[in-house]
């Protein structure tokens, strides 16, 4: 005689089943790396090096004073940061978030992802 398994047993199993699931997928949530964005008022001129890297038309001064920025952003957030988006660009303000002079401004939006593995050692 073949064991049967019942109605009860089965839908335990069941719900076992879908814990089990339930707390894999948060545990794999938990393990991806997590991607945080900061807003930045930058300089208009600045748009095309940030998402592009392309420094045409700059001076030198220009192009130091990006990339030490950039350096300061990786030294603040411990983090590899890359420019995302670009908003609001040729807004006029008094300020800006990088050498406090007005003019033609736009909001840099960078994704910080944490350093792990070959990333840590750049």
């Amino acid at each position: 005689m073949k064991p049967t398994i019942t109605t009860n047993v089965r839908s335990q199993l069941a719900e076992l089943a879908a814990r089990a699931e339930a707390r894999d997928l948060r545990q794999r949530e938990l393990d991806k790396p997590h991607l945080e964005t900061i807003e930045v008022i930058v300089p208009a001129h600045w748009a095309c090096p940030l998402v592009y890297a392309d420094y045409t038309g700059l001076w030198c001064s220009e192009k130091r004073e990006i990339e030490s920025y950039l350096a300061h952003l990786r030294t603040l957030h411990n983090a590899h940061v890359d420019c995302v988006d670009i908003a609001k660009s040729d807004e006029f303000a008094w300020r800006n978030d990088v050498n406090n002079l007005g003019g033609p401004t736009c909001i840099a939006t960078f994704s910080i992802s944490p350093r792990q593995g070959y990333l840590a050692q750049v």
